[in-house]
């Protein structure tokens, strides 16, 4: 995700100045966001595991009602961010346009669907790895 978000913002950094703090606000949201629905996508998880449903529909499961709420959440705070855009500062202005595509890029690959069996590839297919699927046997 932080790989991606700076190839994209070095493209906007050729067009305009960025604050040097920038690129290190953009680290620490991706690696917040990504922890935080990661968490919130796997305790989904267990939950659906320990009422006793199988990995593929707690998967689909999961993804249904966690994966919205992560969707909301995240866009949520994308538009938040993106109100910084509009301010006439280049310091705030480019912050708000690293954090924004920081806080998509972490949505769409938290909530990405894909051509796995349930439609969710890069969640279901971590779930339903070797040692996705010893999440449950967790305590």
């Amino acid at each position: 995700i932080t790989m991606t978000t700076f190839l994209v913002m070095y493209g906007v950094a050729l067009l305009t100045p960025v604050a040097s703090f920038a690129p290190s606000l953009m680290a620490t949201t991706a690696i917040a966001l990504s922890v935080d629905y990661s968490l919130f996508i796997l305790s989904r998880f267990r939950e659906e595991r320990k009422r006793g449903v199988e990995v593929t529909e707690a998967v689909a499961n999961t993804m249904q009602y966690a994966g919205h709420i992560v969707l909301v959440s995240g866009c949520t705070i994308l538009i938040a961010f993106l109100g910084l855009v509009f301010c006439p500062l280049d310091l705030l202005s480019t912050v708000g346009i690293g954090t924004s595509i920081t806080i998509f890029i972490t949505i769409r690959t938290k909530t990405k669907k894909g051509h796995d069996s349930d439609g969710w590839r890069a969640t279901g297919t971590a779930i339903r790895s070797q040692q996705g699927t010893q999440v449950d046997k967790t305590p």
